[in-house]
């Protein structure tokens, strides 16, 4: 009886060993694929800049002179920074050509992804249906899941755009610095699957 069993567990747990390594090389190997995926630009109602690098306000700009939308919400990000980081992406939108009336500044600050999207679904008007939420490659999978999770529920369609101007690192591996922000990124992504929303 013991020998059976012995001779039914052991290949089970190899086999299962071997498919959690598998799984394992191919998160590391596709991991800079998967958190880099973004859409395609596409008409929308208004578009979002997140905080954070200073690119994003110009590529939001660019989007709007192309058309996509005609109306520009700049996030507030609740770290304080002299000059404020809003007033500074308020200025980038008006040096590339936004004009003052198509720009608003979300009144209530946040302090992550997470609660940028619960202060997008409390400010946001009415009459807007669709967003383009313009964010930074390293960020694009997670703001997906954040922000069409929580704008779901107000019935807004979610289009996440990425910078094409900020620098690549290179693959994961290549620095400390790629592979700090990879396994970070992953976790935050993980944690957030599993209903833990705390994280950035």
């Amino acid at each position: 009886m013991g020998q059976d069993y012995r001779r039914f567990v052991w290949p089970v747990i190899g086999t299962l060993t071997a498919l959690l390594v598998l799984m394992a090389v191919c998160t590391l190997l596709f991991a800079d694929r998967w958190r880099y995926e973004a859409d395609q630009p596409g008409r929308s109602d208004a578009i979002i800049v997140l905080a954070g690098a200073p690119a994003r306000p110009r590529y939001a700009a660019d989007l709007y002179r192309r058309g996509y939308a005609p109306i520009v919400y700049v996030s507030r990000p609740s770290e304080r920074s002299l000059p404020p980081e809003e007033e500074v992406n308020r200025d980038i939108l008006l040096k590339s050509g936004v004009p003052e009336s198509a720009i608003r500044t979300f009144s209530v600050a946040a302090e992550n992804t997470l609660a940028e999207a619960h202060v997008s679904a409390a400010m946001l008007p009415a009459g807007v249906k669709t967003v383009l939420v313009v964010t930074s490659p390293k960020h694009a999978r997670r703001a997906r899941m954040i922000f069409t999770d929580v704008l779901a529920g107000r019935g807004i369609g979610v289009t996440v755009v990425v910078t094409p101007d900020e620098p690549n690192p290179g693959p994961w591996w290549s620095d400390k610095a790629s592979a700090r922000q990879s396994v970070r990124e992953l976790i935050k992504a993980v944690l957030y699957t599993l209903g833990i929303r705390y994280s950035e």
